[in-house]
């Protein structure tokens, strides 16, 4: 199989159910699964989708045996591409309130720019790391759809691509004092526990914001 295939299925297997069943195991499937197929096959060029879809049904079986559940991590992009810290801070407070139910990601024009050092102060004080926010690219493959996006500002470009999406009202963060930036937090934190119960993501046990 394609070195780069392969990985990508790994990827895709490990973001869909890495929340119920650990990358040991997922890995094993997948290789026992390709060796299997790879013995039979008389054209190799459509291996990935066999290997890919029975993967799947084996993992899903492991997890009814086990009693795990088995649902998608849901995957959440946050928009605010003229504010880079606003939208890393809300993927950053939806990572720790989702816990593994959820895959979060910011969006913005420019993400090589430096993160808000306030903004990322008042999250740290709620307990909360913004510094390792994953940015959105684009090209998902369909095993890892945007379940939700969130538009932070009334007027970003709705371009994105997601099974539902919101549109919020949040003023730039640029300017403001430490107090206004920590009840913007607060404000953020409150949405963002909404929007997990608005997608049946439970709020992971012990993930509270701090006040």
């Amino acid at each position: 199989m394609n070195a780069t295939i392969f990985k990508t299925i790994r990827h895709d297997l490990h973001n869909r159910y890495g929340h119920a069943v650990d990358a040991e195991t997922i890995d094993l499937i997948v290789d026992e699964t390709y060796a299997a197929h790879k013995r039979t096959a008389a054209v190799e060029q459509f291996l990935p989708i066999f290997v890919e879809r029975e993967a799947v049904e084996k993992i899903e079986a492991l997890c009814a045996d086990e009693g795990v559940a088995s649902d998608a991590r849901k995957r959440i992009v946050f928009v605010s591409r003229g504010n880079r810290a606003l939208a890393d801070a809300a993927a950053a407070i939806a990572s720790r309130l989702g816990g593994d139910a959820v895959l979060t990601a910011s969006a913005a024009t420019h993400p090589e720019n430096v993160h808000d050092s306030q903004m990322e102060s008042v999250a740290a004080e709620r307990g909360v790391d913004m510094r390792d926010t994953a940015i959105y690219r684009g090209g998902e493959r369909t095993l890892e759809s945007v379940a939700a996006v969130v538009y932070l500002t009334p007027n970003e470009t709705h371009d994105i691509n997601a099974l539902r999406a919101f549109v919020w009202d949040f003023q730039r963060t640029d300017g403001m004092t430490l107090e206004q930036t920590r009840e913007l937090a607060d404000d953020l934190g409150a949405r963002v526990q909404a929007l997990l119960l608005n997608l049946d993501v439970p709020v992971a046990s012990g993930a509270a914001l701090a006040a």
